[in-house]
């Protein structure tokens, strides 16, 4: 056992570190950000987060807070098995809460996408897992918003994010108050991460640009090694009318100077 990570007390929840590991007492604005995006990409990319799945292990209150983070990786490790089980890539967003100061009964949300021809196994799976009843709560999530009499935004995004002072600041979130947790406190798979929505961004900008949309379907259809190669061909019937187009686009920009500058030189 690591003596840097003690046993459940009230000494902990005063702390800001212990060892590497930061403690937490909210969710930060900028990752609220980065889960609102992550959650609108899910949908953008077709694998929109239609499972809302609760962990509360009954014997959270005893674990230490390194067994904490064990568990949640467990029961994250759980829910990518069954995707990889069932040929679909995985792809959720996560958030630990807590009660307020003592830090006792954390529990996990996840928002995850299941297909819609394994929605009926992954629901009856999910109810033979061991553990009490109430240890796990999975109902549907969809992306409706509801505005409450007070003007704040209401949905399942905004429920697992509420323990963020600072995006509630505006007015347009409600907020609760949180209680410490050790560890990372929120996250996103992979396929959901800003690097690979900034990648899908800058992807969809130079398709637009070049003007490929036309053939996006046909190269997402290509084996891999193929889209280079009809990309190629298609470069190669009119290579100096597809420059010029790039360079008058380049022009028309007063703010692509840096990019003019390079082409010149290639000149």
């Amino acid at each position: 056992m690591d003596k840097r990570l003690p046993q459940i007390d009230d000494a902990w929840t005063k702390k800001r570190k212990i060892g590497r590991q930061k403690v937490s007492k909210s969710i930060s604005g900028r990752d609220v950000k980065n889960m609102e995006s992550a959650w609108h990409f899910a949908r953008e990319i077709g694998k929109p987060l239609n499972r809302f799945i609760t962990f509360r292990p009954c014997d959270i209150n005893v674990q230490t807070l390194k067994q904490r983070i064990g568990t949640w990786t467990k029961w994250r490790n759980r829910l990518a098995q069954f995707a990889r089980d069932n040929n679909f890539e995985f792809t959720c967003l996560w958030t630990r809460e807590s009660e307020r100061k003592t830090g006792k009964n954390e529990h996990l949300h996840v928002l995850m996408h299941v297909p819609a021809g394994r929605l009926k196994r992954f629901d009856a799976l999910v109810k033979q897992w061991p553990g009490d009843p109430q240890e796990i709560d999975c109902r549907p999530s969809t992306y409706q918003t509801q505005i409450t009499p007070s003007g704040k935004q209401k949905n399942v995004l905004t429920y697992v994010t509420k323990n963020s002072p600072q995006a509630a600041y505006t007015g347009r979130r409600f907020y609760q108050a949180g209680g410490p947790i050790l560890g990372k406190r929120c996250g996103t798979s992979r396929n959901l991460s800003p690097q690979t929505r900034a990648c899908a961004n800058v992807r969809g900008i130079l398709m637009r640009d070049l003007r490929l949309g036309a053939h996006a379907r046909r190269i997402a259809t290509c084996p891999p090694h193929k889209r280079t190669e009809f990309l190629n061909r298609k470069i190669a019937k009119s290579p100096v009318i597809l420059e010029e187009k790039i360079r008058r686009k380049i022009e028309n920009k007063s703010d692509n100077s840096s990019k003019l500058a390079i082409l010149r030189a290639a000149s």
